[in-house]
């Protein structure tokens, strides 16, 4: 969806705008520390489950700081180790 199609939709002015680095990680923080009369809203694959294990520091709380509001895709994952690794299922 462009930026005009949800202007449309939603009635209000929309800005997309990517936000990479740190494993998504720049982004959540930047939704978190938002003002309640913004509407931000961010769109993630997973991080505010993995970042967790990843970084021993985060700048929000993935439990508390965030709600999901709806599921736009399910993402199998897959995680791979060297065949010499003792891992079973």
């Amino acid at each position: 969806m462009r930026s005009s199609e949800a202007r449309g939709i939603l009635g209000q002015q929309v800005v997309i705008e990517n936000r990479p680095g740190a494993g998504g990680n720049i982004a959540a923080e930047l939704v978190r520390r938002a003002r309640r009369r913004h509407h931000l809203a961010a769109r993630n694959n997973s991080i505010l489950a993995t970042n967790q294990s990843l970084y021993g520091r985060l700048g929000y709380d993935p439990v508390k700081d965030f709600a999901p509001v709806a599921l736009v895709a399910i993402q199998p994952n897959i995680l791979v180790v060297n065949p010499n690794v003792p891992a079973t299922r």
